[in-house]
């Protein structure tokens, strides 16, 4: 599956890579592709993956704010 997070508050290369990292540990992440212009980052996942983890993941590393996507 692959899940479009929109994130408010990151505007360098170093907070993309961080990201990127950090979400790829996650059980059930595949990958991880930030996208710092348009804000927002592609996360390729398993079913089950937890949305709200990803989110307290990302929120956790900066201050950043992380959208869901409507379910």
């Amino acid at each position: 599956m692959e899940t479009t997070l929109k994130i408010q508050g990151m505007n360098c290369v170093s907070c993309k890579a961080l990201i990127e990292e950090t979400v790829t540990a996650l059980p059930g992440v595949q990958a991880c592709e930030v996208d710092i212009n348009l804000k927002q980052a592609k996360v390729t996942h398993t079913p089950d993956v937890d949305l709200k983890a990803i989110k307290s993941a990302i929120e956790s590393l900066e201050e950043l704010t992380v959208e869901l996507p409507s379910q």
